[in-house]
């Protein structure tokens, strides 16, 4: 799976990207990967704890390589347009890919309605 590839057309709208991988976090053996696109606004993370199998999404007023930094707001995805969400995740065959590409349409439809996504400007 692409993330970067997946929300590429961020970039058109001059979002940088950056992926990152942590190792030994949480006082343990654990390894987090984040993918975060940022520009001069913000800086929107997805966040990924594959030994947990977690996935979240995060926001903070900047980029930073220290990852406590990108983990300054979590965000609830699910709450814009809920019944898309709420009746995908009851689907049989619901994958983490299913759902970055409805988060990818979501953001699409944020920004083309509102110049933003998850309080992160597009600057044109």
């Amino acid at each position: 799976m692409n993330i970067e590839k997946q929300f590429e057309f961020l970039k058109k709208y001059g979002f940088k990207f950056k992926e990152q991988t942590f190792m030994n976090v949480y006082n343990s053996y654990f390894t987090v990967h984040t993918y975060s696109f940022y520009n001069e606004d913000g800086c929107f993370t997805i966040y990924n704890l594959p030994q947990r199998g977690e996935w979240d999404y995060y926001y903070s007023k900047k980029f930073s390589t220290v990852m406590e930094n990108l983990l300054d707001s979590k965000l609830d995805i699910y709450k814009q347009k809920s019944e898309i969400w709420s009746k995908a995740r009851k689907t049989w065959f619901y994958t983490i890919r299913k759902e970055l590409n409805l988060l990818a349409g979501a953001i699409k439809h944020q920004i083309e309605d509102n110049n933003e996504f998850y309080g992160i400007k597009v600057l044109i």
